[in-house]
């Protein structure tokens, strides 16, 4: 009787643990660092087959990029899976709805040219969007963003990772 209350603890024990583990990964795949010396980002979104969408540039956000990480979780039912220029239709006029015509007139919302890639497929990220902008890359196959915040100083001018989202849901 007593091996069996022991071995029901050692398993119950080690249930518990792989919870815990799983737990900690996943807030692990989904943390954002919340720091970003600039409110100034830009939303692009690709798919798998470097197709990209014309560039989001959004300013005033609170928090830069890592805040916009949120924006993309809380739109992407407005986006479409597969699709990057229909998901960054979407997106933007989520961000329409949600800050409101005086916004755009302003300057603060706007469509940035679709990025170019270079004859081996990458993008120079850096020329895209200058310095001081943050960017946040959203993978509309694979359902996941990615967060690049800019350094404090021109000095320093590569952009660092900042966060991931994983699981977002598309409505496409």
């Amino acid at each position: 009787m007593r091996r069996r209350q022991f071995l029901a603890r050692v398993f119950y024990g080690l249930v518990a643990f792989v919870f815990a583990w799983l737990g900690i990964r996943r807030r692990k795949e989904n943390s954002v660092t919340p720091e970003s010396p600039f409110d100034r980002v830009v939303i692009e979104c690709y798919n798998n087959h470097a197709d990209y969408s014309p560039g989001i540039y959004l300013h005033g956000a609170d928090g830069g990029g890592p805040a916009c990480l949120g924006l993309a979780r809380e739109a992407a039912h407005c986006m479409r899976a597969g699709e990057p220029a229909d998901s960054a239709a979407g997106l933007c006029g989520y961000l329409f709805t949600q800050l409101g015509p005086e916004v755009t007139s302003g300057g603060g919302l706007s469509l940035w040219d679709a990025p170019r890639p270079r004859s081996d497929g990458s993008v120079d990220w850096q020329a895209y969007c200058s310095w001081n902008v943050d960017l946040v890359l959203v993978n509309v196959d694979r359902l996941t963003a990615e967060c690049f915040v800019s350094p404090a100083a021109a000095k320093s001018p590569n952009k660092t990772f900042a966060g991931r989202l994983t699981g977002l849901k598309f409505d496409g």
